[in-house]
């Protein structure tokens, strides 16, 4: 009889110790990841194509599961169309998303980990539209302004840029643009429109900011500075322009027509300060990859003539800085670029647009090779795959 029972004591002890175990190690698996962002210091987010949001364990990759084994508890928020952006506000408070849709919502991240009234997920504090309720609606893209106020929402060539409260009522609307670009610092925001550039101020006001280049063109891209007091322009001449946010003043503009041999193609498509202040990243054309870097104080070339792909599907291609200071790039494969000694790391083979820097600075998480992956920035190994 003793025996039988240190037999039931010991079996029932081994269950509990693989029930506290489950929810680290439970692989549920996840429905199309379509859209990343993370928490303030804390979570991944992945919203996924039937429409769940989960949190999730950003050193592991798994689900934040309770002991109880309900993977609700893990799910942030529900859409009854595929999630396809995310975006976090700056105190950690608040997450906006966008769905196939048209529609926006916003949930409360106090609701991760826990379980709704009846084991029902919690609703969110507000849905709301930017788009005309009909098929076909396009999903907004999503950024918070630096201090958390406010929602921004727009679409390239489809919807206006537009302000929301965190009730989801409408406070602002601007025109549509090709390019936009949300300041670390005092809620500024600038766009190019029709080619040319705008600023619309803390108070709501937006005007045109001319731009004299030395070769007529028009704007294509902008970005402010790390700290907000500038912004860098590109134009479809090959032409970058720095200007003084306070004084509108123009600090400098440089032709990059011949460092770049490309035929074809002259434009900038995007450009992004680095996160030290003191360089600027850009890229040229279209179906093409040339990346190129300057000084931001006055032009000069650090990195402008490594030609890393051509033709491709024809799209703009886009790409980010490290904590480092070095460019992830996607290009038939996504990798890391370290504009001083041109050499490159391989993150993944097989690429994915839908990609997330960690907060960590040193892993990249993304959809490659159609599994849900964390890859180390240095040395391109796997972290981990879901």
């Amino acid at each position: 009889m003793n025996q039988f029972l240190l037999l039931t004591f010991f079996l029932a002890t081994l269950a509990m110790g693989r029930g506290r175990q489950t929810p680290d190690t439970w692989d549920l698996g996840y429905q199309d990841p379509m859209a990343f962002a993370q928490l303030p210091g804390g979570d991944l987010l992945v919203g996924c194509s039937d429409g769940l949001i989960w949190a999730i364990d950003p050193a592991t990759g798994y689900r934040r599961v309770s002991y109880s084994r309900r993977p609700e508890t893990a799910c942030l928020g529900r859409h009854s169309a595929p999630v396809v952006y995310l975006a976090t506000a700056p105190s950690g408070r608040w997450v906006a998303a966008s769905d196939d849709s048209g529609q926006v919502a916003l949930w409360s991240t106090g609701t991760v980990g826990k379980v709704g009234h009846k084991g029902y997920i919690v609703r969110p504090k507000a849905w709301f539209r930017p788009t005309p309720e009909c098929w076909g609606s396009p999903a907004p893209e999503l950024a918070w302004t630096s201090s958390g106020d406010h929602l921004v929402t727009w679409k390239v060539g489809e919807l206006p840029v537009q302000l929301w409260s965190t009730e989801g009522l409408p406070v602002w609307t601007g025109p549509k643009v090709s390019n936009l670009a949300i300041s670390p610092t005092g809620d500024l925001l600038a766009g190019i429109s029709e080619g040319q550039l705008w600023l619309r101020d803390p108070g709501g006001e937006a005007y045109q900011i001319p731009l004299p280049t030395r070769i007529p063109g028009v704007a294509t891209c902008v970005d402010f500075s790390t700290d907000g007091k500038y912004i860098a322009v590109g134009t479809d001449r090959r032409e970058v322009v720095v200007i003084d946010v306070a004084t509108q003043d123009i600090c400098w503009n440089r032709h990059f027509g011949n460092m770049l041999g490309l035929i074809g193609a002259q434009f900038i498509s995007n450009i992004h300060w680095s996160p030290n202040g003191e360089w600027l990243g850009f890229m040229v054309g279209r179906g093409m990859f040339w990346p190129a870097v300057v000084e931001a104080s006055d032009g000069d070339v650090v990195c402008g003539n490594l030609f890393l792909g051509g033709q491709g599907d024809g799209s703009l291609k886009d790409f980010s800085w490290t904590r480092d200071n070095r460019m992830l790039c996607t290009w038939g494969r996504v990798f890391v670029l370290d504009v001083e000694t041109e050499k490159q790391t391989q993150l993944s083979p097989d690429w994915d647009e839908r990609h997330l820097l960690l907060a960590d600075g040193k892993n990249w998480v993304g959809y490659a090779s159609h599994k849900l992956s964390a890859v180390n920035l240095k040395t391109g190994k796997v972290q981990w795959v879901q």
